[in-house]
């Protein structure tokens, strides 16, 4: 999710609050010793919201 949520960011010329930069960089920063973090971050990054999220409900 950390890596969609970038992805929306950066879609939308825009940056998360501080208190939501704050979180995403400590989610960053638990996990970067998994050695995962980055291989998933880059997945998370390029999918789409409907991906993520599925599609909306109708």
């Amino acid at each position: 999710m950390a890596g969609v949520a970038h992805a929306a960011f950066e879609a939308l010329g825009q940056v998360p609050d501080p208190d939501d930069a704050a979180e995403l960089a400590a989610v960053r920063a638990a996990t970067m010793n998994a050695g995962v973090f980055t291989a998933e971050f880059l997945r998370g990054r390029a999918m789409r919201p409907q991906e993520a999220f599925g599609e909306p409900l109708t």
